[in-house]
């Protein structure tokens, strides 16, 4: 091989390195300022979680509480279990959630681990049942940082969740499919972090 094409791969390798540097430094991530952590948060003030199942009714939840742990001070993902809280679906009957955990990826998607339920309820009976299983690549997540200890605002507008209905009644439950592979989930909430002694700390996206 002669010199200039010697001089030419070098370059070529030297642009290669300096890419993979790059994306590597610009990778996305979840930062705190300390190693081990605790997650707590709540929704931002006059926003509500809202899920619909295909195109059938929706159920709204007031409120939810938001804790977890964080174990280093840059993560690609942090987990936690929202717990939901005064849910009804779009007739006003009662709807009692549970479930699982979101593995929150800095990337904007999010793993559900577990089983999230949300059983509608009238006249104190189970009307209709709904699940989300264990999926991956939930999307739609997008985040601000409030500066300092005052956390990370999520918001969420997913379009891609896997859910199940049973039964799949339109009378019921509002439509009449059983496996959704569309249904939404829309919210925004505020997550903080604290040390083990329960004093704030920075955490942030970057």
């Amino acid at each position: 091989m002669n010199r200039n094409k010697l001089k030419g791969l070098g370059l070529a390798l030297a642009a290669l390195a300096s890419t993979i540097v790059v994306a590597s430094a610009t990778a996305a991530e979840f930062t705190s300022s300390n190693h081990h952590f605790f997650i707590s948060g709540s929704p931002k003030a006059g926003t509500n979680h809202v899920f619909v199942h295909d195109s059938g009714f929706a159920i709204t939840c007031v409120n939810a509480i938001y804790l977890g742990t964080g174990t280093g001070t840059s993560l690609s993902s942090m987990t936690f279990g929202p717990t939901l809280i005064g849910c009804e679906d779009s007739i006003g009957r009662t709807v009692d959630a549970s479930g699982g955990s979101y593995v929150l990826t800095a990337n904007g998607t999010a793993h559900i681990e577990g089983t999230f339920q949300f059983e509608i309820t009238s006249k104190g009976s189970t009307v209709c049942t709904i699940t989300m299983s264990a999926q991956s690549g939930v999307n739609g997540f997008s985040y601000t940082n409030l500066g300092g200890t005052n956390g990370i605002e999520v918001t969420q507008n997913s379009t891609n969740v896997k859910s199940r209905l049973e039964p799949a009644s339109l009378f019921l439950c509002g439509t009449a499919v059983t496996d959704a592979t569309n249904s939404t989930i829309q919210s925004t909430f505020i997550i903080k972090g604290e040390d083990t002694s329960g004093n704030p700390i920075s955490i942030s996206k970057d």
